[in-house]
C-alpha cells in the first residue's frame, strides 16, 4: 500500500473504514485513511488497549482531512497508558452526527471534552467502556466521579445550547461483583442507579440518557447486597 501510485490517493470509492488492531506502521495508516475520495463512517478498535500508544487525537490529524464528509466516528478499547493522552478534536467538523469515545482514553477535563467533541451538528455522544481484551466491562468502573464527569459534560452541551440529543452509556450491567468493602458500605451505590439519576436529571432538558438493558430485578440487587453484607458480618 505504501507504494501506491500518487493518482490513487483521494480516489477510492468506499465511504466506511473500520479498522481493528492495527499493527502496520502510522505512515500505512495515514496512506489507509487518505485512500477514499470520501469518508463518511470510521471506526477503530484495539483488542489490547492501544499498545502501539496511538490516542484519539493522533487519529484527528488524519481524520481531519475528511471532516467534511464525516458523519460519524468511533473509537472503541483504547486505553490511556500514560497521562500524555490526547482528546480528538472535532468541534468543526460540519456534518458530523454521532462519535463514540472510549472513557479509559479520555485524560481530559468535561470543559475539554465539551470544546473538542462538540461539533456543530452532533446529536449523539457514547461513552464506552468497552474493552475488548476482557469478556466484558466491570460495572463499578461507573464510579461517582465518572457520573459527575459526564453529568458536567452534559450541563456543558446544555449551556452551549447544542445539538446534543443522546447519550449512551456502553457498559454492560452483566458483570456486577461489588468488592465486600464496597457493598457493605452504607453509602454504596448500585451503578446502574447513577446512570437512571443522570437520564431522569436530564431528560427535561431534551437529553436522553441511556445504557445497556439491566437484567437484574431490584429485589435481585438488594438480596445479592444483603449476602455480600451478611458473609462479611459473619466473617468478620
Amino acid at each position: 500500500m505504501t507504494n501506491r501510485d500518487q493518482s490513487e490517493i483521494r480516489n477510492a470509492p468506499f465511504t466506511t473504514l473500520n479498522l481493528s488492531d492495527f499493527t502496520a506502521p502510522f505512515s500505512a495508516l495515514r496512506e489507509l485513511i487518505l485512500w477514499p475520495k470520501k469518508l463518511h463512517h470510521f471506526s477503530y478498535s484495539d483488542t489490547d488497549g492501544g499498545t502501539n500508544g496511538w490516542d484519539t487525537a493522533t487519529f484527528g490529524t488524519l481524520l481531519t482531512l475528511h471532516k467534511e464528509t464525516l458523519q460519524s466516528i468511533k473509537f472503541v478499547s483504547l486505553c490511556a497508558w500514560n497521562s500524555s493522552r490526547n482528546c480528538i478534536d472535532v468541534s468543526d467538523y460540519p456534518t458530523l452526527h454521532s462519535i463514540t469515545m472510549p472513557a479509559w482514553d479520555m485524560n481530559c477535563t468535561p470543559e475539554e471534552a465539551a470544546s473538542k467533541l462538540l461539533s456543530p451538528r452532533l446529536e449523539s455522544f457514547t461513552w464506552s467502556f468497552c474493552l475488548i481484551a476482557q469478556t466484558s466491562s466491570v460495572l463499578e468502573d461507573f464510579t461517582e466521579s465518572r457520573a459527575n464527569w459526564l453529568r458536567r459534560f452534559i450541563t456543558l452541551a446544555i449551556n452551549q445550547k447544542s445539538t446534543l440529543r443522546k447519550v449512551h452509556i456502553e457498559l454492560s450491567p452483566n458483570d456486577w461483583s461489588p468488592s465486600l468493602v464496597m457493598a457493605t458500605e452504607d453509602s454504596y451505590v448500585y451503578p446502574v442507579d447513577r446512570m437512571d439519576w443522570i437520564a431522569a436529571e436530564f431528560a427535561p432538558h431534551g437529553v436522553s440518557v441511556t445504557h445497556d438493558e439491566d437484567d437484574r430485578t431490584r429485589e435481585e440487587i438488594n438480596e445479592t447486597i444483603e449476602n455480600i453484607r451478611w458473609r462479611r458480618a459473619v466473617t468478620s
